[in-house]
């Protein structure tokens, strides 16, 4: 947010209104992460590399599974998420330059 207070006071507030949703993406990928490195580590110290290897697989593909609706999601509805969070403004970047539009 420090790099684009330099444009505007509304490219800072759409800066925090639209990380709100990335964190809570974040937050469930780390929790999803650490839970398979618990799974997987508790497979290699006991021996079993195939179980090991069977965590790492379906971690990878569960986050696959769960990120790729939830970004086309995001991405199709992002301007109704930004009006339904009652924002006045949103900062688009089209064509070079930063454009302040009212949502």
């Amino acid at each position: 947010m420090i790099m684009v207070s330099r444009v505007s006071p509304d490219a800072v507030a759409a800066v925090a209104l639209t990380n709100q949703p990335v964190v809570f993406a974040l937050a469930l990928f780390v929790t999803l992460n650490v839970g398979a490195t618990v799974i997987v580590s508790r497979a290699i110290g006991g021996g079993y590399s195939d179980e090991a290897n069977r965590g790492g697989q379906v971690s990878f593909n569960l986050n696959l599974l769960i990120m790729l609706p939830m970004t086309i999601v995001f991405t199709v509805v992002s301007e109704t998420i930004l009006r339904f969070r009652s924002s006045l403004f949103a900062v688009r970047f089209r064509r070079g330059k930063w454009k302040t539009i009212k949502v």
